[in-house]
């Protein structure tokens, strides 16, 4: 569903310089545990 609506579909625009994110930031959505080490 998602996929085809596209809500993660990134728009290119070429006037800017690319970049990439090596490590993602960790997400917020529960209690950490030894599974996240």
């Amino acid at each position: 569903m998602w996929e085809e609506e596209g809500h993660f579909h990134a728009a290119i625009n070429p006037s800017k310089k690319p970049f990439t994110i090596v490590i993602p930031p960790p997400n917020i959505t529960g209690q950490l545990h030894m599974g996240h080490a």
